[in-house]
């Protein structure tokens, strides 16, 4: 009886399954969203703007009043759908206000 083992780590299984779960966002292309792309919302209204790409979240300057503009670090799994110019969110600028999003991930 031959045992075969598999080079494959636990990691590598769990980024093709988020892969899978996720085709139009594939980790190559996550870091490739400009500074400055469009934010939408579920509805196709805007949100703000990318200003980063961490890691697991987007920094996006979004419109907090008519006076004043706030950062929101926006978790990947909350994105629909994106390009290089345009981010298609699941949920709508007052949905991620709700979520109080304007802390940094690292001080979480």
């Amino acid at each position: 009886m031959t045992i075969e083992h598999s080079n494959t780590t636990d990691r590598q299984i769990e980024r093709a399954e988020a892969s899978a779960e996720r085709p139009d966002i594939k980790p190559q292309e996550w870091a490739g969203f400009n500074s400055g792309a469009k934010v939408l919302g579920p509805d196709g209204a805007e949100i703000g703007t990318v200003r980063e790409t961490l890691p697991g979240h987007l920094i996006v300057r979004a419109k907090e009043n008519i006076f004043s503009e706030v950062e929101l670090y926006v978790p990947r799994e909350l994105i629909e759908d994106a390009d290089r110019e345009h981010v298609r969110l699941r949920h709508t600028g007052d949905e991620l206000k709700a979520m109080n999003l304007t802390t940094p991930p690292a001080m979480q």
